[in-house]
């Protein structure tokens, strides 16, 4: 059975609009620790191994999955992003997260250019996220540069 969307009773838009909350880079810092202080050492996607690349792959379905299942927030994301593009102001960010072991979100965290509304909001739901165990070696925190964009 097709989901239908909460947004003005069009099934897909929150859909698409959250498939295009897309992983545009993605950068892994060297520390194992979850919780340990940020090194300066940084992972291009591009250098990244296929594990950590499918690991960010799964973060990011699971972000989208905790937006999607918020009605409430999906409906004031899709308002919110509509606006930034109406300003020219394209919604871009980097989401770092530490994750345990057990695939738990232990921080979660977002760069200087994060809306602090937008932040307020998001935090909580992708700290909600479990993409399940990362790869034993990855660096952490995990960081990925995400995109929204309102459908076309």
């Amino acid at each position: 059975m097709a989901s239908k969307s909460p947004i003005n009773g069009n099934p897909g838009r929150l859909r698409r609009l959250l498939h295009s909350f897309g992983l545009v880079a993605l950068g892994l810092s060297a520390g194992r620790a979850p919780a340990a202080a940020q090194s300066t050492d940084f992972k291009a996607a591009s250098e990244a191994p296929a594990a950590w690349r499918e690991y960010a792959s799964r973060l990011q379905g699971a972000f989208q999955h905790q937006i999607e299942g918020d009605g409430d927030m999906s409906q004031w994301l899709v308002t919110f992003a509509a606006g930034r593009e109406k300003d020219n102001k394209p919604l871009t960010f980097v989401v770092s997260a530490s994750i345990l072991p057990d695939g738990r979100m232990d921080r979660i965290a977002f760069d200087s250019s994060m809306d602090p509304e937008l932040g307020g909001r998001l935090r909580p739901l992708l700290a909600a996220a479990n993409a399940g165990t990362p790869p034993p070696d990855m660096l952490q925190p995990l960081r990925l540069r995400l995109r929204l964009r309102t459908p076309e």
